[in-house]
């Protein structure tokens, strides 16, 4: 999980050399692109993080903890070990650039999502880690995600 945060942070930096083009995290621009998406995997990714919140959100308030951590580390996995290994070529920029902020954007919502969801299990690294992509969300995103999560 953190080595895909590192990853996005690389890809970020690299664009910005490589290519002269700042990545931005943009919620509203993740919906208008996942309609128009054809990428399997960025809409699998997204849909089992879906998947996954309902699942989380309905075992806690069952107060079922046993039940959610080995689906928490199973998604973790799934998204180390397919998603981003299966897309690194896009995070890259090898592809379209258009793809690659998809890519960028879509890693961005799943770690930010991510962040947001192990902050009762492991809350030093998720803030750890949510402050480090808040530096990459535009100042909509910011004023947007503060509201919700407060």
């Amino acid at each position: 999980w953190y080595n895909a945060l590192r990853l996005l942070i690389q890809s970020c930096d690299q664009i910005k050399i490589d290519k002269k083009v700042q990545f931005t995290y943009d919620e509203k621009r993740l919906y208008s692109s996942m309609s128009l998406n054809t990428n399997v995997m960025d809409r699998w990714i997204v849909s089992y993080t879906q998947t996954l919140l309902d699942f989380v959100k309905q075992e806690m308030n069952a107060y079922r903890l046993y039940t959610v951590v080995p689906r928490l580390v199973k998604y973790i996995d799934m998204l180390t070990n397919w998603y981003v290994k299966l897309n690194k070529r896009r995070f890259k920029g090898e592809t379209s650039m258009e793809d690659c902020l998809t890519s960028l954007n879509v890693l961005c919502y799943i770690l930010l999502t991510m962040a947001k969801l192990m902050g009762p299990f492991t809350p030093f690294l998720a803030e750890y880690m949510y402050q480090i992509l808040r530096k990459l969300m535009s100042t909509t995103s910011t004023s947007t995600t503060t509201t919700t999560t407060t």
